[in-house]
């Protein structure tokens, strides 16, 4: 029985020895497929990698001639603009000419107005009484203006002397009655080309 027992024992540990055997070399074939398998994967990816290195090195290359191109555009825009502004001034300086011509202002000359002598002012040639139409003139000049007003200063008759020497003019009622208004005087201003205008005063009677 011992006999059985320990054949029995030495069959079951050399089945154990060859399954370990087995499992062992089973291990290493696989381990070494996976090892040919990664080689292989890295090899292909190393290979898909290459041309895509290469396509970026041209995707770069073309990036920097497409920034170089603008920049190359923008300075040949920026040259022929110069020129033109160059070649625009250049041109508005020979055509655009300015003369400025000296101004001569004519002076003419104004003689002043001459003041009439105190001789030959026209004057009152009789009395004037309260409430007269007539009023009398003497050393009068043909074309003079004459202006009468009262002691208010309201304008009552305006008229041109027609000759020299003595003349008379005729009022009408209201204005005899207008110039008598504020009493003692009225005045009469005269007009003549070439003098200065002067006013006489003309007393009233009653």
């Amino acid at each position: 029985m011992k006999k059985i027992m320990g054949y029995v024992l030495g069959l079951v540990a050399t089945l154990g020895a060859a399954g370990a055997i087995a499992t062992t070399a089973n291990a290493d074939g696989s381990s070494a497929d996976a090892d040919s398998g990664s080689g292989s994967g890295s090899a292909t990816t190393a290979s898909a990698v290459t041309p895509a290195t290469g396509s970026s090195e041209a995707g770069s290359s073309d990036a920097s001639s497409a920034e170089s191109g603008p920049s190359d555009s923008v300075s040949a825009a920026a040259a022929s603009s110069d020129a033109t502004s160059s070649a625009t001034s250049s041109t508005g300086e020979v055509t655009h000419v300015w003369f400025r011509w000296p101004h001569f202002f004519a002076r003419h000359h104004v003689d002043m107005k001459k003041i009439m002598s105190a001789e030959a002012k026209m004057r009152g040639h009789d009395h004037y009484y309260d409430g007269e139409r007539i009023i009398k003139f003497k050393k009068g000049r043909k074309g003079a203006e004459v202006v009468l007003r009262n002691r208010r200063g309201r304008e009552i008759e305006r008229f041109r002397v027609r000759h020299d020497g003595r003349f008379e003019i005729k009022l009408s009622k209201r204005e005899a009655r207008d110039l008598r208004k504020g009493g003692k005087y009225f005045t009469f201003t005269v007009h003549e080309k070439g003098y200065r205008p002067y006013t006489v005063r003309y007393v009233l009677y009653k």
